[in-house]
């Protein structure tokens, strides 16, 4: 599973318990729609600069840098006092995807032998579809756990050092 689909997902399930926890969250739409919203907002810019990153620095340093963000919001988002704090987490994440979206599939295109390059490109899109999948499993086994949002952040959180660790 990727980390584009892990956080992309799991807000469609967590917001409900976001909005038992932080009764600001309740009270206003514009929270709700800014939580939801800003991990998108965060992966546009991420993937703006994404390209320059990936000159700047190379693809394996993007890499690695798209995992350091996206942990520290993991973090950012699993202690959130509250939901500017949590707002804050989720641009950090969404960066950290935009930076991965853009540097995995050139990684995977200039690192693969020519004969299995495509397959190994479109072996990444089905991840990601994949991830987005289970996803919505995940959420579902968390319906009734409370704080299941500050759990699946943590979750998140050790997925992406893992990423880091093997690369």
């Amino acid at each position: 599973m990727s980390i584009q689909s892990d956080k992309k997902r799991v807000i469609s399930g967590a917001l409900l318990y976001i909005r038992d926890d932080f009764k600001a969250v309740d009270e206003s739409s514009f929270l709700q729609e800014t939580i939801v919203s800003m991990a998108l907002v965060g992966a546009m810019i991420g993937a703006a600069a994404g390209g320059w990153i990936n000159d700047a620095y190379g693809r394996k340093r993007a890499t690695l840098l798209a995992d350091v963000i996206f942990a520290f919001g993991s973090l950012v988002m699993a202690g959130a006092p509250d939901p500017y704090v949590l707002i804050m987490g989720r641009l950090l994440v969404g960066l950290g995807v935009g930076v991965a979206s853009v540097t995995a599939p050139m990684y995977i295109a200039e690192a693969a032998p020519s004969e299995i390059r495509g397959g190994l490109v479109s072996t990444n899109v089905l991840m990601i579809t994949g991830g987005q999948f289970l996803s919505y499993l995940v959420n579902l086994a968390f319906t009734e756990v409370r704080f299941s949002f500050f759990i699946l952040s943590s979750y998140s959180f050790l997925a992406s050092m893992a990423i880091f660790i093997l690369c």
